[in-house]
């Protein structure tokens, strides 16, 4: 008889968030500090998943980090840095 794993509960920890407004002005509400998965970041930075993967080739995009044997993520600074970049731009385009 196979037995299904069931996951353990997880504490819910208290993480600190930093309010940081986005490219479209609307207000993120980012990590201080750790990774982000791909998911998350194209919420925050909406391309699409090719165009995300080839801007990093191009060097546009933060490369990722291996968290794992299958998984990679990137720092929330990072993140945080490419969005502070491209409202920059989009304000000098305004103006």
């Amino acid at each position: 008889m196979h037995r299904s794993r069931r996951a353990t509960p997880v504490k819910a920890a208290k993480r600190q968030h930093s309010s940081h407004r986005g490219a479209g002005g609307a207000e993120l509400d980012l990590p201080v500090e750790g990774f982000l998965r791909l998911g998350q970041v194209l919420t925050i930075y909406p391309v699409s998943r090719s165009s995300w993967w080839e801007g990093i080739r191009a060097g546009l995009y933060p490369p990722p980090y291996r968290l794992g044997v299958r998984s990679v993520g990137w720092k929330t600074s990072d993140i945080r840095r490419l969005v502070d970049s491209a409202s920059h731009s989009v304000a000098m385009v305004g103006e």
